[in-house]
């Protein structure tokens, strides 16, 4: 799809691509939220989860790196 609106390479199109898709999902996340439609304790666990997977991961890869 991205390749029909520009004739540029696909490569150089990957920033306004992902800003379009951080814009996209900041509405999402604000309409959801205006419309009290988010269950607060559950995501916020969702997201302490989500960031001490992350800091495994990486932790876990530096490991890897160094051997």
């Amino acid at each position: 799809m991205w390749g029909l609106l520009d004739t540029r390479d696909l490569k150089s199109l990957n920033a306004p691509r992902t800003l379009l898709v951080s814009v996209a999902n900041s509405i999402a996340v604000l309409t959801f939220a205006l419309a009290q439609a988010v269950r607060w304790p559950e995501t916020l666990a969702m997201l302490v989860a989500a960031i001490a997977g992350v800091m495994a991961a990486l932790r876990s890869a530096v490991a890897h790196r160094r051997m």
